[in-house]
């Protein structure tokens, strides 16, 4: 089925998928991207990983103190102890998960296959304040910032906190938009260029510098958006009638009903 919306479909963000997708849609810009990159470049999908706990494996362990004393019942009641014994009141087990995020790195053809670009697809862990996935965001995008490689982010997230390079207080004079396109280029390091998008507008055409002596990409992101949505047949697995979260403006909502209407979908209010 194709994309239903002229843009980045705002379902696939409040659903389950969104990591299914990010990876797919990495997956296929990579493609794209060694098709179009000169002799010797090639880009390929990476990753950096980060460990968060889980609510899931929180889980009490019984702890057996030696001065604690058998009730009637089999219980063990704890006596008061000084607390120079330095014995914990009490233990709980933790499961820490390994989450992996993908990004793209675009190499020159020398022979150590030098960083020229890095490209970055923002999760929702990277816009989630106080999130592991955000302060290893931070970390990876600041050192490449101060770098000799140019770095492009793709922000496709209308929820979350603002994460690209590009300042949000410097992007008022634009006007409201729901997704954006940060490039900054590492030989105008105080210079970052920025594409804004409507969700009810194609996503842009973006340049994606590649170093020295060679003219930028011009990359079609629509092209892998609709691509990755029938390719994988996202359409069949999105629920329409849910809502949106975070939620439109009623008139975003009724031009949303409006197209899911028009694709022959049933939108979210019958």
């Amino acid at each position: 089925m194709p994309n239903p919306f002229p843009g980045m479909d705002p379902y696939i963000e409040c659903g389950n998928l969104w990591e299914s997708f990010h990876a797919d849609f990495i997956s296929h810009m990579a493609l794209v991207l060694n098709r179009q990159l000169p002799s010797g470049f090639v880009a390929r999908s990476e990753s950096r990983c980060y460990v968060v706990p889980t609510e899931r494996g929180i889980t009490p362990d019984v702890v057996v103190k030696r001065h604690g004393v058998p009730s009637p019942r089999g219980t063990v009641a704890l006596k008061e102890s000084p607390a120079q014994t330095g014995e914990p009141t009490g233990v709980v087990r933790i499961v820490r998960e390994e989450r992996r995020e993908h990004f793209i790195e675009v190499r020159s053809p020398s022979i150590e296959g030098t960083v020229v670009t890095v490209i970055e697809v923002l999760s929702p862990a990277n816009k989630a304040p106080s999130h592991a996935g955000r302060e290893s965001y931070f970390c990876k995008q600041g050192e490449v910032l101060s770098s000799s490689t140019h770095l492009l982010e793709i922000d496709l997230l209308r929820g979350g906190a603002h994460t690209v390079a590009v300042p949000a207080r410097t992007l008022s004079p634009w006007g409201p938009w729901n997704y954006i396109v940060c490039l900054h280029r590492a030989d105008t390091p105080e210079e970052f260029s920025f594409y804004l998008n409507r969700l009810r507008d194609p996503l842009p055409w973006v340049r994606i510098p590649i170093g020295a002596g060679y003219e930028d990409l011009v990359f079609d992101l629509q092209a892998v958006i609709d691509f990755c949505y029938d390719g994988w047949r996202y359409g069949d697995s999105i629920d329409y009638r849910r809502e949106l979260t975070p939620a439109l403006p009623p008139d975003e909502a009724d031009w949303a009903d409006h197209r899911l209407q028009a694709a022959g979908i049933v939108p979210r209010f019958p």
